[in-house]
Formats: structure tokens, C-alpha cells, sequence
């Protein structure tokens, strides 16, 4: 079985038939803190304008501004706003885009539960809402300008049926306005349509509606069931003979046949709603006043209200095409900015290249040079010459025996004075050639003057302490003036504190 998100997936990208793509929607939502009672009335209001309302709508934080600005991408035409103030209930119902909008007091309501309580068999059903409501428009006839908006807009919020196209049995529910001229309010009700065959007796009727056989245990024979009289029930008795109709199609549901005659019952669905047109508005949710049914005012006051808002019109278009300029201008002048930082990048990073080739030429011709005098040295006339300069090069070594240079024959001389010296005062004697030889590295062994010296213990100087010298005085440096001068027996060691205190305790006793 496809998971949810798949089947979802595969449900909207089927199409919508054109008719219904044309139909009325509506978005029903609430403004404000109207209570849990008038959220409940919400979505009541919703189950009536089903399927072509969003029932699962979360409006929450949303504006009217939010709600007009994705109405014509999804096809939503109306809007009906609940509002609640410390007066009444409000329901506004307005025309997407441009209105217009009109404003009724919730005189009276109430919830589609309490309706459904109240009646003595609840008939509701999932399938009766696939399909929208037909409209009745009671008594709204009359010439006033507000009544016939009204009208107007209550009929283009409904889907419009077409008389030659429709089905009998995608007709379940009615939706009732009905105006009382006397006291100038709108009373709503919402029905769901039944139909019932007449002219039969009500124990036929108990075996053709019904699913379960009725009780006969009291009767004696069949007959009595099917046709005794009195049987007939108290609604049957009151049905009014205009409501019976001849079916012209088949209906689903039992005892119904086609050019039978049977009866047309309306049972209430709720919600119930008594509402008085307050206020009719030329725009969405504002615009000019029509008609207000608690302010009247004067020809020069209307005009005077019509020019101001005029002239807040205008000053609201000309501070919009002020933002529009600087929206546009300063986007221009970023561009610029950002074309001219681009510019300068590319002129960095020339300048970059041309300065690391330059380098790169100049480190290569010293190399060039020297391979070139590399070359012409080693083809000249004599072949051996190249091998001969190779052997007279000095060594670079600092110390290394036969530099030939002056200052290695300085540094000789004087380490051969120091081993002479050295020899004198050690031995007491004049060194012989055997021990001038072997200082200075020209002996029958052949070993060099720096491996001789390199095993030559160091001498202390004039001046310079002995190695063993600084270790020591560095071992009693370690040790702490306290060590020092803590007392001691006559052994040598260190007294405690305790022994310490004896003693003197014991002396100033013998004193």
C-alpha cells in the first residue's frame, strides 16, 4: 500500500475539471480574540461552504494583505471574516481583489452540535458534503441598494448549478437565507435534503426503508401489517401536498422510483445564524462607505470624505512610486559599486602576474650565466684542467687541517704555543718532537690535529672555575638557609622542633 506523502502526491496532480476550476472558494477565517465559541462557529461556517472552502485552513497570524495575495493563484474568489468585539459578533464577507465588502452583526447564533442535539434522529452523513449546498434566497426583493448587494453577493458565493447538467443525487444539502423585512435581519439555517416515497402505508414503508424486518410478534396475520389503517405517522400527516414531486431521475435511496411520487424533507444541519447588514464597503475591507445602518450623513459630508480619501489615495500612490525610484536607484548604484570592485580585482591580479614574471626572469639569468661559464670552462684546450680546478678548490670547512690560508696558519701556530705551554706546566719538562708532532697533526700515525683535539679534555682557563666545582656549589645552593642552620647533635644530624624545646625547657629548669 503507497504511503500518505505518495498518495497526496498522486491526488494533486490529477486536474480539476473546468467547472469546478471556475466555481466560487472562499477562505472563512477569524480576526482577533473571538473565544472558543465563535472559533467553533468558524469552522461550522467552513463544513457549510464544503468541498469549495479550505477546511484545514491555519490563518493564524496572517493579514487580509497575506490572504488577497495568494486568492488568485489558488482561485479563491471570497472572504468571510469572523470578528468579535465587546459589543457583538461581526461577519464581514467581501469580493477578492477589489471588494466589495459588506458587514453583518451576528445577532444570534448557534452551534451545528446544539442543532444536532436537539433533533430527535440526526441524519448526517460524510457524502453529503462532496457535493455544495443549493441556495434559497427568501424575500430579498425589495429596492434598497444594501439588500440588493447583499443578494448579489450571497448568489456568487455558491457554485452555480447548471439546471440541464444536474444530478439529482449531488443534491444533499440547501442553504437558507431568508430576510424579515419587519425587523431587517437575515436569518440562516442549513439543511440536509432527504426524500421519502408517499402514498404508501407506513408498515410498507417500515420494509422498503429499513434494513431490519420490524417487529410483528403482536399480529396475527401479515395483512394487518401492510394494510391496517391509522398506521400513517404524524409526519406523514403533516407533510404539505407542494412538497411532494415527481422524481425525473433515479435517487439513492430505498423506495424511490422514477416518476413516483415522493416527498422532499428538509432536516437541520446547523449552524443557525440571525444577522443585520451593518455596513456596505466599495474595497476589500474598506474603501468608501455605501451604506451604514447606524451613520447618515449629508451630500457635502460625503463629499468631503470621498475627497480626503482621494487625497490619501494619491499621496499613498506617489510615496509607493518614491520607494519604487529609490528601491531602483539603489540597486543601480550596487551594481555600479560591485562592477567597479570587479574592475579593480582583475586590474590587482594583472598587475600581480606582470610582477611575478618579472621575478621569475630575473632569477633565471644568473643561472643561465653560470651554466654558459660552466659549459666554456670545461671545453677548453687543456682536457685535465677541469679536474685540476676541481681538487685546488679550498674546503669551506671551518677548523679543517691544510686550509692554506693565513688564518688557518694563525690558529695553528697558537694552539701549538697553548700544547707547549700546557706540557710545561703539567709535566715540568720541554715537550720533545714526539709531542710536537702529534699536537700539530704531522706524526708518523697520520691522524689529523682536529681528531686529536676532539678527544682532548678541555682545559680550564685563567679565571674559569672547574666543571666539578659548579656542580657541587649548584647542589648546596639547593639546599635552604633553614637546613643550614637548624640545629644539630653531636653527630651531625638535624634535631626536631620537639627535641629543641626540651632542651631549653631543661636548661632554664637548671638555671
Amino acid at each position: 500500500m503507497p504511503g500518505k506523502t505518495r498518495r497526496n502526491n498522486e491526488a494533486s496532480k490529477t486536474l480539476e475539471p473546468e467547472e469546478l476550476k471556475r466555481a466560487a472558494h472562499s477562505f472563512i477565517v477569524s480576526r482577533g480574540r473571538t473565544g472558543k465559541y465563535v472559533s467553533q462557529l468558524v469552522m461550522n461556517f467552513r463544513k457549510v461552504m464544503e468541498p469549495f472552502t479550505a477546511s484545514q485552513l491555519k490563518a493564524k497570524g496572517t493579514t487580509v494583505r497575506d490572504l488577497a495575495s495568494v486568492a488568485g493563484p489558488l482561485g479563491v474568489t471570497h472572504l468571510c471574516l469572523f470578528t468579535r468585539s465587546q459589543i457583538a459578533t461581526y461577519m464581514k464577507l467581501a469580493k477578492f481583489p477589489r471588494g466589495p465588502t459588506i458587514t453583518f452583526r451576528v445577532l444570534d447564533y448557534t452551534l451545528s452540535r446544539d442543532v444536532l442535539h436537539s433533533l430527535k434522529r440526526m441524519v448526517t452523513y460524510s457524502k453529503q458534503f462532496l457535493n455544495g449546498p443549493l441556495l434559497i434566497l427568501n424575500n430579498f426583493s425589495g429596492a434598497e441598494q444594501h439588500l440588493q448587494l447583499t443578494a448579489t453577493m450571497l448568489q456568487n458565493m455558491f457554485p452555480v448549478l447548471n439546471v440541464h447538467k444536474l444530478k439529482l443525487n449531488t443534491l444533499r444539502r440547501a442553504v437558507l437565507f431568508s430576510y424579515n423585512a419587519s425587523e431587517g435581519t437575515i436569518d440562516f439555517r442549513h439543511y440536509t435534503v432527504k426524500v421519502v416515497p408517499v402514498g404508501i402505508s407506513r408498515g410498507v414503508k417500515k420494509l422498503v426503508t429499513r434494513p431490519a424486518v420490524p417487529n410483528m410478534g403482536r399480529l396475527q396475520d401479515m395483512a394487518d401489517f401492510v394494510v391496517k389503517a391509522g398506521y400513517m405517522s404524524e409526519s406523514e400527516g403533516e407533510d404539505d401536498p407542494s412538497s411532494h414531486v415527481e422524481l425525473a431521475q433515479p435517487v439513492r435511496s430505498r423506495g424511490n422510483m422514477v416518476n413516483a411520487r415522493s416527498a422532499i424533507r428538509l432536516i437541520e444541519l446547523g449552524p443557525r445564524l440571525t444577522l443585520q447588514v451593518i455596513k456596505a464597503e466599495a474595497g476589500l475591507v474598506g474603501g468608501e462607505v455605501l451604506f451604514h445602518q447606524l451613520v447618515t450623513k449629508t451630500e457635502e459630508e460625503i463629499e468631503a470624505t470621498r475627497l480626503r480619501r482621494e487625497q490619501r489615495e494619491q499621496l499613498k500612490a506617489r510615496r509607493r512610486a518614491e520607494q519604487q525610484h529609490n528601491v531602483e536607484r539603489k540597486q543601480a548604484l550596487k551594481e555600479e559599486l560591485k562592477q567597479r570592485a570587479m574592475d579593480g580585482m582583475k586590474r590587482a591580479m594583472a598587475a600581480a602576474a606582470a610582477t611575478n614574471s618579472g621575478s621569475s626572469d630575473s632569477e633565471g639569468e644568473p643561472e643561465e650565466d653560470a651554466a654558459a661559464s660552466d659549459a666554456e670552462g670545461g671545453q677548453g684546450d687543456d682536457p685535465a684542467a677541469g679536474p685540476a680546478a676541481e681538487t685546488s678548490k679550498p674546503s669551506t670547512g671551518g677548523g679543517s687541517e691544510g686550509s692554506g690560508t693565513e688564518e688557518g696558519d694563525d690558529e695553528g701556530e697558537e694552539d701549538d704555543d697553548d700544547d707547549a705551554e700546557w706540557y710545561r706546566k703539567e709535566v715540568g719538562q720541554e715537550p720533545d718532537e714526539e709531542f710536537r708532532s702529534l699536537a700539530s697533526g704531522s706524526g708518523s700515525g697520520g691522524a689529523s690535529r682536529s681528531v686529536t683535539k676532539r678527544y682532548t679534555k678541555k682545559r680550564p682557563g685563567p679565571g674559569e672555575t672547574p666543571r666539578g666545582a659548579k656542580r657541587g656549589r649548584r647542589e648546596e645552593d639547593k639546599t635552604s638557609a633553614a637546613e643550614r642552620w637548624k640545629p644539630r647533635n653531636k653527630r651531625g644530624r638535624p634535631i626536631s622542633g620537639t627535641k629543641v624545646r626540651r632542651k631549653q625547657t631543661a636548661a632554664a629548669g637548671r638555671r
